[in-house]
């Protein structure tokens, strides 16, 4: 009766949505039931190609590969990726972003009552933004004439005919360029300086003094620094005028060295000769030659033993770095106040787990293992459980939540999932081929995308052959 495809889908797509039911089943077309991780419903439609869920305030559908959207109404959020990650968009309330890989992107919104922007980048050619506030305003076109503000790592950018001419502002610190990097000339607040790269550059600034948030001044260390021959002869004062001024300075090849009250090391000669290092605030000493190759460090803040890539074992009192037959085995340990995380790999991402546990109770609130690319699996501190085969990207990019959108369901063949809350689990095979659902009163089994299905619920059995139901009943003595 219908001859174009797209009219049975919004066909389906219409009756899904009008009817959220469990008992849905349309056979390889659509598949609708019961969220097992949350209190929801997710829909399934044609195996990988599509899918829906929705579950507390949160509303999501992909085609996997192609698009994706979640919405939040409880911080009133949208969020969609077209082809992840090629473009993408994210809009928390007022404020929302628009990005093509990194060269191009745009967002803007009202972020207080008093002002608002909108900025667009079509990187690295073309910069703009525009605000209520006129002295926000700018447009800048590489490489020709521009003037940008906060891009770059910098407050402010002027530039003419890139890098023939280029001035910016960090705080109070101004840089002219000509040329840019070969030659600049800065200045600020007790500070000046020059540069004729590679040939020879200087730079000095005074001590100064700036307002804490709370009462009182604090100390700014001043510096003086001198390059010749880039990147071979420097000399470096630095924190003049404080309690740990420093003095660094290298001869590339012969030598490098650091002096402090805090810390001395020296490199004879740099990069692959004898490190000699003593830290006195972290309390230990170390040795490597070559650094990092051959190391051996001892005391309070450090102790390791390495012979890269035979071994390596490297501990303080937060974190512990060991690795055997590099990258064939790695163990990687931190420690804070409140908890520990513990991971153990192989080759990489070839095999990983991750354990992180709460010291005041020993309780595992989460756990990860991961053998790419055939399965994922995660528990947590409730007892939830999601096991997943395949995983290609999940054992690579851990907790990222676009990956698990937009990719994860076109190639999870093989889905288990257990509530530890409510003890409700389910597996499914091949985009519901074959699907179990389980509680504690209740089992439900389907074949065929639902087309052969079985259900016990306390004392009663219902079967439903192609769609036609039949109920036995459990007799009673």
């Amino acid at each position: 009766m219908f001859r174009r495809p797209y009219v049975i889908t919004a066909f389906i797509w219409a009756r899904i949505t009008l009817k959220a039911s469990a008992e849905l089943a349309l056979g390889p077309l659509a598949q609708s039931f019961e969220s097992t991780l949350h209190q929801g419903l997710r829909q399934e439609f044609f195996g990988p190609l599509l899918y829906r869920e929705s579950y507390e305030s949160k509303r999501t559908w992909s085609i996997p590969f192609l698009f994706s959207r979640i919405q939040d109404e409880t911080i009133n959020a949208d969020e969609w990726d077209l082809m992840y990650p090629v473009l993408g968009y994210d809009r928390v309330g007022e404020e929302y972003r628009i990005q093509l890989f990194q060269f191009i992107s745009a967002h803007g919104g009202q972020k207080d009552l008093d002002s608002n922007a909108d900025r667009l980048a079509i990187f690295p050619f073309y910069y703009h933004q525009r605000s209520n506030h006129p002295e926000k305003n700018y447009t800048a076109f590489l490489p020709f004439y521009g003037h940008m503000k906060d891009r770059f790592l910098r407050d402010e950018i002027d530039f003419i005919l890139w890098p023939l001419y280029v001035k910016t502002r960090k705080n109070d610190v101004i840089t002219e360029n000509y040329i840019a990097p070969l030659v600049h000339y800065r200045t600020g607040d007790s500070l000046k300086g020059w540069q004729f790269w590679p040939i020879a550059g200087w730079e000095t600034k005074g001590i100064t003094a700036r307002k804490l948030l709370s009462e009182g001044e604090e100390i700014v260390g001043g510096y003086q620094r001198l390059m010749l021959f880039w990147p071979f002869f420097f000399q470096h004062k630095e924190q003049i005028g404080t309690s740990n001024p420093k003095y660094k300075g290298s001869f590339i090849p012969f030598y490098s060295f650091e002096r402090s009250v805090n810390r001395d090391s020296t490199t004879i000669p740099w990069p692959l000769g004898l490190t000699m290092t003593h830290d006195r605030v972290k309390q230990y000493r170390e040795y490597g030659a070559p650094w990092p190759v051959i190391v051996w460090a001892e005391g309070k803040g450090k102790h390791t033993r390495r012979l890269w890539p035979l071994f390596g074992l490297s501990h303080n009192a937060s974190l512990r770095s060991d690795f055997f037959l590099w990258p064939l085995y790695r163990y990687r340990e931190k420690t804070n106040k409140v908890s520990t995380r513990k991971r153990h790999q192989i080759l990489a991402y070839l095999y990983s787990h991750i354990v992180e546990r709460n010291l005041s109770n020993l309780e595992t609130t989460f756990e990860q293992w991961n053998l790419w690319p055939f399965f994922s699996k995660y528990k947590n501190n409730k007892g939830d459980q999601r096991f997943k085969a395949l995983a290609i990207l999940e054992p690579i990019l851990p907790g990222n939540e676009s990956v698990e959108r937009n990719h994860s369901h076109a190639w999870s063949i093989w889905r288990s999932e257990t509530n530890g809350s409510t003890g409700k689990s389910s597996q499914s095979l091949f985009w519901n081929l074959y699907r179990s659902e389980k509680t504690e009163t209740n089992r439900r089994v389907s074949f065929l995308f639902g087309l052969f299905q079985y259900e016990r619920k306390e004392a009663n059995r219902r079967y439903r052959i192609f769609f036609i139901p039949f109920k036995t009943n459990k007799p009673t003595s």
